[in-house]
């Protein structure tokens, strides 16, 4: 389990952009949108996901591991915040097993069932 949770099986490409609210509107003050890819296995995965919501900053002199965060003044903090992540499979065998679901209608029929299964929920909510 272990050696799966930490085998870099994955591809995700992120997509950053300025934060207009931390940085009050100021332009100067966001980072510049980006979009980046990373290769990561599960266990990072779920790490990067819990943090998409909130916002980040960044600073040229801020160390790797955040250690003179204390150091930086909030005026020269630029602020952004990830909107999207893609996950894909890396891995050969992933990446075949993607495939032939695919081709198979695997991700179609998801799609209906999960479909039909919310308008059942929110009819039993009205």
């Amino acid at each position: 389990m272990e050696e799966m949770l930490n085998r870099k099986d994955y591809l995700i490409t992120v997509f950053e952009t300025g934060c207009e609210v931390m940085s009050k509107n100021n332009i100067e003050r966001q980072v510049l949108p980006r979009r980046y890819f990373q290769n990561v296995s599960l266990d990072e995965l779920s790490k990067i996901l819990k943090n998409i919501y909130m916002g980040f900053w960044t600073h040229p002199d801020l160390k790797e591991d955040y250690s003179n965060r204390r150091d930086i003044p909030h005026e020269e903090k630029k602020w952004g915040f990830i909107y999207n992540i893609i996950v894909q499979p890396l891995s050969e065998q992933f990446e075949k097993t993607y495939i032939k679901q695919s081709e198979n209608d695997y991700f179609k029929h998801k799609r209906m069932y999960y479909e039909r299964r919310d308008a059942i929920r929110e009819s039993e909510v009205a």
